[in-house]
């Protein structure tokens, strides 16, 4: 989570749904929504996803799902 908290983002000028395949998460804490994503966009805010971004994403999601496989 803190090496993708840190990552800068450029809010998409038109701020609105863009076609294509989504996916998402949210994290909690505590029981508490901390982080709401759905694929270019962050807590109802549009971004523009860079391919350091999406990298991010995609490492964090291959070291929880294979230590749950562990």
């Amino acid at each position: 989570m803190s090496s993708i908290q840190d990552l800068k983002l450029r809010p998409n000028p038109i701020q609105k749904r863009s076609p294509g395949w989504r996916y998402g998460f949210k994290l909690y804490q505590n029981g508490q929504m901390k982080l709401n994503y759905v694929s270019g966009e962050i807590n109802e805010r549009y971004y523009v996803e860079t391919p350091e971004f999406t990298q991010k994403i995609h490492d964090f999601f291959e070291k929880i799902f294979h230590a749950a496989k562990d």
